[in-house]
């Protein structure tokens, strides 16, 4: 998490939206429309046999319909699909059109990128000379770079400025998968800062840099070379009181660190866990924590542990110090470090999870040697439930879900008692917030209507077309 991160976010997207390239068709031989098409086209790009192809003739594409016809001409540079949309390039300049071939945003920006949900599109846009970033490290007003807000029909909901505006997603405890907030940059000066949807201003340009999710209602922040973490109000969770900071973005768990020294012109640190409420999960005791995709590398007495996030006091692990570049091994074993940095449970599973409601989902090898099963543990590493399942979920409120062998779902107690079947694909244990407390099975049945069941396996409620139906007496 360093200042430099905002401008590699941009970077980034200019340099994902340059893979908008050629793809040419593969295996489409025997394909009879292709056939015609390939006769018409030089190139036909990411064809799949939908009703729609790009497609592409003496360096220009185009896209035709179900009865080949162009609907979008044969003169942009570039053209890729998005969703039921088309973005286009032409003359280095991104605009969008729609399924009919109407224009939607006109091909005017240096940068287009989508967020939100398939019903409701907003878009980031860039104009001015991107190019010129990368030499200025992200200035925008010396580049002549504004930045604004287009929803899916490309009015400006956001003005443009010589601000970043880059989405926050929501991680964690929000329901809903709409977008609310935006981070606004200013890269010059390194003042960063939250707005709404409507540009109004949530969080003040005070902070120096920010992760981009929020996380359980909250935001990792630094101000004044300090970090810590503060809610949308602006409140300190965890006081900005830290060094550095790592987060692997999945997880509740970051690690914080305070210097504690300097030898041989290197600095020393010492990090601790705390999750996004503030609560501290372990104690000061690494030397060096790293976030990457898979979770967090910790140094502890001279060796590498590559872990996930604390839970309850412990969290997974294995070691690999031959090969500390190799995250994933076969050949390791998983363990769970205790809150000091010790071994709590010795290395013995294929694969472990972090603890839930006092149980971990563990892994180990089936008995042909293909694949692995998997069941649960307590804290004290005892097998509790064995592992005769093919999928398992992490244990809410004394029930788990979980796939048996023949591809079954059922619900299963602390004990690995068999407690109901689940009359669908898929499940999970939620806690009612309907203020009695209830602990409620979610199901997704093959129709999918969702269904929520007692603990007992009585039908409670059922969520049909949008609108919840109860059961009579």
């Amino acid at each position: 998490m360093r200042k430099s991160y905002l401008i590699k976010r941009l970077l980034l997207m200019v340099a994902v939206m340059a893979l908008a390239l050629p793809v040419a068709a593969q295996d489409y031989e025997e394909d009879e429309r292709a056939a015609l098409l390939t006769k018409q086209y030089d190139e036909l790009i990411d064809y799949w046999g939908g009703d729609n192809v790009i497609v592409k003739k003496n360096g220009k594409m185009g896209v035709v319909n179900a009865d080949n016809k162009l609907f979008i001409p044969l003169q942009y540079d570039s053209i890729q699909k998005l969703e039921h949309l088309y973005y286009v390039w032409q003359n280095d300049k991104m605009g969008l059109i729609s399924s009919t071939g109407s224009t939607i945003i006109p091909i005017k920006y240096a940068q287009l990128e989508t967020f939100g949900t398939n019903e409701k599109y907003y878009f980031v846009a860039i104009q001015g000379d991107i190019e010129c970033l990368d030499q200025t490290a992200g200035d925008f007003e010396a580049c002549g770079v504004t930045c604004g807000i287009l929803d899916s029909i490309g009015r400006v909901v956001i003005p443009f400025s010589h601000n970043f505006l880059v989405p926050l997603e929501t991680f964690g405890n929000d329901e809903d998968d709409d977008f609310h907030y935006l981070a606004k940059f200013n890269i010059k000066q390194q003042h960063i800062g939250v707005i709404d949807m409507a540009g109004q201003e949530v969080l003040p340009m005070v902070y120096e840099d920010l992760y981009t999710k929020i996380c359980y209602g909250n935001l990792i922040v630094s101000k004044d070379s300090k970090y810590g973490v503060i809610n949308m109000k602006g409140e300190e969770i965890i006081p900005l009181q830290y060094d550095k900071a790592a987060f692997d973005g999945y997880g509740k768990a970051l690690a914080l660190g305070k210097k504690i020294g300097e030898t041989d012109d290197e600095e020393q640190y010492q990090y601790g866990f705390w999750d996004l409420d503030g609560h501290q999960l372990s104690d000061m005791v690494f030397s060096d924590v790293e976030a990457n995709i898979f979770g967090y590398i910790l140094q502890i007495d001279g060796k590498t542990y590559y872990t996930m996030s604390f839970n309850e006091g412990l969290t997974p692990f294995f070691n690999n110090d031959e090969d500390e570049e190799s995250i994933v091994e076969e050949s390791s074993l998983f363990g769970y470090l205790d809150r000091q940095g010790r071994v709590a449970i010795k290395p013995q599973f294929s694969s472990a999870e972090p603890f839930s409601d006092g149980l971990a989902a563990v892994g180990l090898p089936n008995d042909d040697g293909n694949g692995e099963l998997y069941g649960y543990i307590d804290t004290s590493g005892k097998m509790v439930v064995p592992a005769i399942y093919s999928v398992v979920a992490p244990f809410v409120a004394g029930l788990g879900v979980v796939r048996t062998t023949d591809g079954e779902v059922i619900v299963i107690d602390k004990q690995g008692n068999h407690i109901m079947d689940v009359p669908g694909y898929d499940a999970e244990i939620i806690v009612d917030d309907n203020g009695l407390g209830l602990t409620l099975i979610k199901v997704t049945g093959y129709d999918d209507n969702v269904k929520y069941y007692d603990r007992t396996g009585k039908l409670i409620k059922m969520l049909v077309d949008g609108e919840y139906l109860y059961p009579r007496p």
